[in-house]
């Protein structure tokens, strides 16, 4: 499989020069798909094997190893940004919204893990501080969200031209916390949109760069991410959870009921220095084995390599509305989006601005692509295949070699649009939207 996800990546123009491997070729499939509302095509990996739900009379995934996305051509690509949700369902809306923010922005990649964080509730052994599951992607290095996260970085870091320390690349999760996350216990910030990327804390920092005018904020010494006192969070230019929570909060304000970083909130947890894969985008080596486990990233580790960006946003920056797809099963509508997105998106190409390096073409075209209504469309094909509603499931969750059974329910990603059939269908079937 990551040698799959490496070969998509670099994709140009043909979805099918990828064979999915002979070892997985029952589970998953490599398709195209095309929304002929702007004639833009996207190359999707996907598990094409669904199962009676034991909750619920829907359709779900067998094995819940998520769906990785890319465009079919270098031209569609602007920036080198690669977005991703790993907790769906339980962070809800926020598949949809990293595939409406990958879609209008010209990323180079879509990661959307398929199972509930909760799937197995025994611990994880990777991270034991903290309350976090087996198959929590984030907390667990044996998830395929994981692997496949690390294939990504590799393949980025080591593209030519792609990735310098100012502006360049940017590795960005999705997540979602509860509105009042992080305003008790002795907070008074209550964060939309908390960003952060990820190391241990260190200084005193005396600047933040949200407000633009000198601070200072004593870090009380949480195991969160790159706290307030990181020398990381004084440097705008090089970092890119630094330039997209500045560009956030022109649009969403700061402060409480705003934008915050830890920098200014300085009590709250979610900053993600647990993180297995921040871990390892900021510097920490996955080598020997369990490494990103036992390591926290440091401010000497992440330097010149901070591209990691972690987004905790309150519910009513990811809600969908109207929530119709459930009912309806959204067969010939447009769920609507986010009346928050079109902004979060504006900021997102504001931070990291439109490129032509790294093979990607000069044109016209690849550089406006951020401009596209591309999901607002009411007969956007990729909006109702890849974002509409969620399914209850329950699945069986392959650990290496050996199957776990899975303990709760979690949602998929469908693509029942795609294949013609409500409930995901099978993989024989092919509908409106494949090559």
């Amino acid at each position: 499989m990551q040698a799959t996800v490496t070969a998509m990546l670099n994709i140009d123009g043909n979805c099918s020069s990828v064979t999915v491997p002979t070892s997985i070729s029952s589970i998953y499939a490599i398709r195209t798909f095309r929304d002929t509302s702007k004639n833009s095509d996207f190359c999707v990996f996907y598990e094409k094997t669904s199962r009676q739900a034991f909750t619920s009379t829907k359709r779900e995934y067998q094995k819940g190893w998520g769906i990785f996305v890319v465009p079919k051509t270098f031209r569609q690509v602007s920036r080198f940004i690669h977005l991703s949700a790993p907790h769906p369902k339980w962070d809800s809306g926020t598949p949809q919204q990293a595939a409406y923010l990958f879609a209008n922005s010209g990323a180079k990649s879509l990661l959307v893990d398929g199972r509930h964080r909760w799937a197995i509730t025994a611990p994880s052994a990777c991270i034991s501080v903290g309350n976090h599951s087996k198959t929590d992607p984030t907390h667990d290095n044996n998830e395929v969200f994981h692997s496949a996260s690390q294939v990504i970085h590799n393949w980025q870091i080591n593209a030519p031209n792609t990735c310098p320390v100012t502006g360049g690349c940017a590795f960005i999760q999705i997540h979602g916390k509860a509105s009042n996350t992080c305003s008790g216990s002795g907070g008074t910030i209550n964060s939309r949109i908390f960003v952060s990327c990820c190391s241990q804390p260190s200084l005193t920092c005396q600047h933040n760069h949200l407000h633009h005018y000198p601070l200072t904020f004593k870090h009380k010494n949480k195991s969160n991410g790159l706290a307030g006192s990181s020398t990381l969070y004084r440097t705008y230019s090089t970092s890119p959870a630094n330039r997209l929570a500045y560009h956030l909060s022109q649009a969403f304000g700061a402060g409480s009921g705003g934008v915050n970083m830890p920098i200014n909130d300085t009590v709250c947890d979610l900053a993600a220095s647990t993180n297995v894969f921040g871990r390892i985008v900021n510097g920490v080596l996955n080598s020997p084995a369990n490494h990103e486990c036992t390591t926290a990233a440091t401010d000497a580790s992440a330097l010149n390599k901070n591209r990691f960006v972690h987004a905790e946003q309150s519910p009513d920056m990811r809600a969908l509305s109207p929530d119709s797809c459930l009912s309806t099963g959204c067969a010939g509508a447009s769920r609507n989006i986010n009346t928050n997105w079109p902004a979060w998106n504006t900021a997102l190409k504001k931070a990291f601005a439109a490129t032509c390096v790294g093979g990607v073409p000069a044109d016209p075209s690849s550089l406006l692509v951020g401009n596209m209504i591309f999901f607002q469309h009411s007969g956007s094909k990729f909006m109702r295949a890849v974002l509409h509603k969620s399914y209850q499931s329950r699945d069986r969750a392959q650990k290496k070699d050996r199957e776990i059974t899975a303990r709760k329910s979690y949602p998929l990603t469908p693509f029942d649009e795609l294949t013609g059939i409500e409930d995901l269908g099978v993989s024989s079937e092919r509908g409106p939207g494949w090559n």
